[in-house]
């Protein structure tokens, strides 16, 4: 067998939990999903939209079950036991908005900042763990674990090189120039990109087919996705407060957020359209045109709700093909230690992958109107995002080049190019 451990140090608030909802538990499953996950985005690369190849190498490092067959996984993931029940305060609106779900009224318990856990894979073929480590190094640097794990939670960190058998010649720890160190990641001699096809082309994989205009899930290449870093600060909440700001503004009258990205083409009249076609004596509301709203494009599902005295208008956005789209954005926080200080910066990761399955434009709302618990309309229907008639997936191809056109303008890109977006 060989090994590589890793100890770690919680940054952002975990909010990891098993069969006991009412505590956060640091759990090995849940780790090796996240590794999994970021295995497929780096295999990507390799197999293109060659999807069974790619669940094929994937199988054949973590295992799998099912119709196919059973295989057993060639990497064993095991951590040191953490449980609590510690409630995490935000610091400022920002984590508030981040973490909504897990902090506040509806806590339920994080492993707090600060504290150190340790990971442990063991492999039964180096290659195979290999794979592991360099799909750990990307979950590490560019996610987060747990609940909110795109937004911030679940932020954790190397203390120190990793140790074991497995020598990649590739860092976990940045030195002080952080913006060299990712560049040397992914751009030096030995690239983790390359290093993980080279990996597959030994294991006897073959590279499939390129993608067509865009791939079919997020994969890590400099052609889909685009890195950038934020300027280091003395504080982990500062740190999030300089991506809060780009992505959500600041607060204005009613405590709204106004004037971020994800704002930008928000309507907010989605309620008042519903609620004023109540007032006029529709029973069932149907579609509904309400561009300019991009707010889709950035994740489904997303609940509204609006109070309109002793009414109330609530409905959820989704896709007719699916309940669920995470976000294309990945914010995290990682550090940078020299000799009188710890430093923090934040990481964002855009994916630039099909939108949804069949998606040709309106997305699906579905809710109502309601008096205390009573529904006394019901809403659901299309929402059209965009203009009646224009290309849906052009229109997307659209926000994604302002999107990161904006990173790229707010932090420093350090893989990827805006220009590829274009």
């Amino acid at each position: 067998m060989y090994e590589a451990t890793f100890e770690l140090e919680t940054i952002t608030p975990l909010f990891m939990r098993g069969a006991d909802q009412r505590k956060a538990e640091f759990r090995s499953a849940s780790i090796k999903g996240v590794m999994r996950w970021w295995f497929r985005a780096l295999a990507g690369s390799y197999f293109g939209n060659n999807i069974a190849k790619l669940r094929e190498a994937e199988c054949r490092v973590f295992g799998c079950a099912g119709g196919g067959g059973t295989r057993r996984s060639a990497v064993i993931v095991e951590v040191e036991p953490v449980e609590s029940n510690g409630e995490y305060s935000p610091k400022n609106e920002y984590e508030s908005y981040f973490w909504f779900s897990q902090t506040g009224r509806n806590s339920r318990g994080a492993v707090l900042p600060g504290l150190t856990l340790t990971i442990t894979l063991e492999g039964r073929d180096e290659d195979s763990l290999k794979l592991a480590v360099l799909s750990l190094w990307t979950a590490l640097h560019l996610g987060g674990f747990g609940s909110r794990s795109r937004k911030f939670g679940g932020s954790l960190f190397p203390k120190k090189e990793p140790g074991g058998d497995v020598n990649l010649d590739i860092s976990f720890v940045p030195g002080q120039d952080v913006e060299e160190f990712y560049k040397g990641v992914f751009e030096g001699e030995r690239n983790i990109t390359s290093e993980f096809s080279k990996i597959l082309r030994d294991m006897g994989f073959k590279p499939g087919p390129r993608y067509g205009r865009l791939p079919e899930y997020p994969v890590l290449n400099r052609e889909h996705s685009l890195i950038v870093v934020g300027d280091p600060k003395g504080d982990v909440s500062e740190a999030i407060k300089d991506v809060g700001e780009w992505y959500l503004g600041t607060v204005g009258k009613g405590g709204k957020f106004e004037g971020g990205f994800r704002f930008k083409y928000a309507n907010r009249r989605i309620p008042h359209k519903i609620h004023e076609k109540y007032q006029q004596g529709e029973e069932r509301i149907g579609s509904i045109d309400v561009a300019p709203e991009r707010r889709p494009f950035l994740g489904l599902p997303i609940p509204f709700y609006k109070s309109f005295g002793t009414e109330s208008v609530k409905f959820t956005v989704d896709h007719w093909n699916a309940d669920r789209r995470a976000s294309c954005l990945l914010f995290t926080v990682n550090a940078v230690k020299s000799q009188n200080a710890t430093e923090y910066y934040p990481v964002i990761t855009l994916f630039r992958y099909k939108f949804l399955p069949g998606y040709e434009g309106p997305v699906r709302y579905r809710g109502g109107v309601y008096k205390g618990r009573e529904k006394v309309a019901n809403a659901a229907g299309a929402l059209f995002i965009i203009e009646r008639g224009q290309d849906g997936e052009v229109e997307y191809l659209k926000y994604l080049r302002e999107l990161s056109l904006s990173l790229s303008t707010k932090f420093t890109p350090v893989y990827g190019s805006e220009e590829v977006f274009q």
